[in-house]
């Protein structure tokens, strides 16, 4: 995407770093020792299409003009 994100349609796998100055830093947790990066492996294998509000509406589709702002659509 043009925005640095990836979309995962149907599956996919992907890895998040999280470096120390936004994980734990400088306290130990546990196994995890000072200053160390949190790495996570996610594997995407199935996709539920939800309606958050129930109102009737998938949740993906609640901005349909896709300014951003869900608020401004009148989807229901």
């Amino acid at each position: 995407n043009n925005d640095g994100t990836y979309d995962l349609d149907h599956y996919g796998q992907g890895v998040f770093f999280i470096p120390s100055s936004l994980g734990y830093f400088d306290r130990n947790l546990l196994s995890i020792p000072k200053y160390s990066p949190l790495i996570f492996s996610v594997a995407l294998h199935k996709v539920n299409a939800a309606d958050h509000d129930n109102d009737g509406v998938l949740s993906r589709d609640e901005d349909p003009d896709g300014d951003g702002d869900p608020l401004n659509d009148d989807t229901d």
